[in-house]
């Protein structure tokens, strides 16, 4: 079990201020800001936010505009492509002692099912908000 400190509850509690309470997944949220700093992983964390709002603005293009948006295919391609280095780096960040949290995590997000892909678009929006505050806050 991933062990949050104060100060995560904290900045989480923040940024869910900033989002006019909208964090779907508050707790994956400090899990991941946890581990960011746990194994020193703030690179990979600041990567992950930054690919998270970029997904969420292709996410919104797409549901937008539809099939009849210029660059379409483009879209799809960097969606998909956005989609494989988000799962990447979430399993990179919970190597060293957390596989049974990335399992459930892997269940919870990256199953192929409805539910898991509006889990998965629901944590891109709250990393994106991650992002959102480190940009009003640097």
């Amino acid at each position: 079990m991933i062990e949050i400190s104060i100060e995560t509850k904290e900045l989480v509690r923040k940024i869910n201020l900033l989002s006019n309470n909208k964090l779907h997944f508050v707790d994956d949220v400090a899990n991941l800001v946890e581990l960011s700093k746990i194994n020193s992983n703030q690179k990979l964390f600041n990567e992950l936010i930054f690919i998270s709002k970029f997904m969420t603005k292709v996410l919104s293009i797409i549901k937008k505009y539809g099939t009849t948006v210029d660059g379409y295919d483009k879209l799809i391609s960097e969606y998909n492509s956005g989609m494989e280095k988000i799962k990447i780096n979430l399993n990179l960040m919970f190597v060293n002692n957390f596989e049974d949290e990335w399992n459930v995590f892997q269940k919870k997000y990256f199953d192929i099912n409805n539910e898991s892909l509006s889990n998965t678009i629901n944590l891109l929006s709250d990393l994106s908000w991650v992002k959102n505050w480190k940009l009003e806050n640097k």
